[in-house]
């Protein structure tokens, strides 16, 4: 989770599994380690965004906040799957942000 804390994409590519599927919900999936890094690179160079580890709903997850709007409360989601050391699914609220209403956050420090 070290990657998703400092928003350190290259550390969060390096943590995927071969095998690894993204789903930008409503939007498009990937699959594989070189298709889903490409998906991190474009988070790696945004500066909109800024990045905080948390666990929502019980899942590992990264909450996004959109420094033009509020540091505050966060914008949407992204939940990840763990297999070991190893991010194996993903699925980005981004398109779908509506995933908030109702769901329990924690944030880790």
């Amino acid at each position: 989770m070290e990657g998703f804390k400092t928003g350190d994409f290259d550390t969060v590519r390096a943590m995927l599994a071969d095998d690894v599927r993204l789903e930008l919900v409503t939007k498009l999936r990937r699959n594989g380690k070189s298709e889903v890094g490409e998906y991190f690179g474009a988070y790696a160079i945004a500066v909109r965004w800024v990045f905080s580890p948390a666990v929502v709903d019980g899942r590992a997850a990264m909450l996004v906040f959109d420094r033009n709007v509020s540091l505050d409360t966060p914008a949407y989601f992204v939940a990840l799957e763990f297999a070991g050391d190893h991010v194996v699914g993903i699925r980005d609220f981004l398109y779908a942000r509506y995933a908030m209403d109702g769901v329990e956050i924690r944030a880790i420090a």
